[in-house]
């Protein structure tokens, strides 16, 4: 694959439902720093987009079935298909039921737009598949997360998108850590390019913070991204504290070791390596200094 960087919106729809199924395999092994892992995310967005454009241009009630089975806001339902058929067609018809998700998409108003078993999550997540660069997904997690983040907890969803803003901005240097340590990589491995839209890039950290909640070591913690938000930390995948005044004797060394790598193993060490690297040895020096204490 490598030397081939197909954009994912352009790979055929057979392609698409191929990775989306090899990504359901994947959930239970996320990390922060796992190309996979922003890789299955793309994936199950493009794959989501398509349902919902597949139902906007021909309504059925089997298109409609096909979306709502990959909603996160179904997943509280053993049978999708029946609870759409309860909640929704047994109130609405289709046609009509994708009009109102049309009049949703146009405004945006998730409290205005009313559509029969579709609640505020499943309204924003729609809209979030609909545009992940303007409209975030708020639910139960999203909510969870920013309640323990900010100590503040949304009641619309305009007041959750002016929570999320600073949050946004904080992340957009982030972001483009992300895009040039591990999408590249994507692009490597698998030879798909693939775009982080912001609200994209922010539901996913929200989920993994969801999971390290329940325990899971999944590259970020809680208290971690509070360091982050703070300026503790200048970036959450490389960990780099950025006030740290690295000495000039562990600075040479790592170009010593840098250029050892290079020479031994034919590539230049990443950016995140170094600086991994420098950190532990910074760490095992104050760890020196301290037994002297």
């Amino acid at each position: 694959m490598r030397g081939r960087y197909d954009n994912i919106r352009d790979l055929p729809y057979e392609r698409v439902e191929e990775l989306e199924r090899s990504c359901e395999e994947y959930w239970g092994s996320e990390k922060y720093s796992d190309p996979k892992y922003w890789l299955c995310r793309a994936v199950i967005l493009e794959y989501r987009r398509r349902l919902l454009e597949s139902l906007l241009n021909k309504p059925s009630e089997n298109s409609l079935i096909a979306l709502a089975k990959k909603l996160w806001g179904f997943e509280v339902f053993r049978d999708v298909e029946q609870a759409v058929k309860r909640r929704v067609l047994s109130r609405m018809g289709v046609a009509d039921v994708v009009k109102r998700i049309m009049e949703l998409l146009k405004s945006g108003d998730i409290e205005s737009v009313k559509i029969p078993g579709f609640g505020p999550s499943i309204k924003s997540e729609i809209l979030f598949i609909y545009d992940p660069e303007r409209y975030p997904i708020m639910n139960k997690r999203s909510i969870e997360i920013m309640k323990l983040l900010l100590n503040r907890e949304a009641r619309t969803y305009n007041e959750f998108k002016e929570l999320l803003e600073p949050i946004v901005k904080k992340l957009e240097r982030e972001r483009e850590i992300i895009a040039k340590e591990v999408l590249s990589k994507v692009k490597e491995g698998y030879g798909i390019e693939i775009k982080l839209p912001k609200y994209e890039f922010i539901d996913g950290i929200i989920h993994l913070l969801y999971e390290s909640r329940r325990g899971r070591d999944v590259g970020i913690t809680i208290e971690r991204f509070k360091m982050f938000l703070n300026g503790e930390l200048d970036s959450l995948l490389l960990g780099y504290v950025y006030k740290l005044e690295v000495p000039e004797s562990i600075i040479k060394k790592i170009r010593r070791l840098t250029a050892l790598e290079e020479a031994v193993s034919g590539r230049r060490p990443t950016a995140t390596e170094v600086l991994r690297k420098a950190l532990d040895l910074y760490q095992k020096k104050l760890v020196e200094e301290l037994k002297t204490v």
